[in-house]
């Protein structure tokens, strides 16, 4: 799979694991790894999870998993709007 559409998947579901953690924000960084192959046309479990807070940023970790295998991971640092 193409590594943009990896980036923007894994961007969109750290986005929703840091608004379900309570966290707003946007993305101010998003490193991606590749581990493997992504093949198309098979199932593929895109897994997000908060990993924490500091002040106003948010910071979530991911990954695409086929088949029990990681393929692709990610960190995400979100920041919050300042509030005056």
């Amino acid at each position: 799979m193409y590594g943009g559409v990896l980036a923007c998947a894994l961007d969109e579901v750290l986005g929703i694991a840091a608004l379900v953690s309570g966290a707003t924000g946007m993305t101010v960084s998003l490193t991606t790894a590749r581990k493997g192959a992504t093949p198309y046309g098979v199932p593929v479990d895109i897994r997000g999870r908060f990993a924490g807070q500091e002040g106003r940023k948010s910071y979530t970790v991911g990954e695409f998993v086929v088949d029990g295998k990681v393929t692709a991971v990610a960190t995400a640092i979100f920041v919050s709007e300042r509030r005056d």
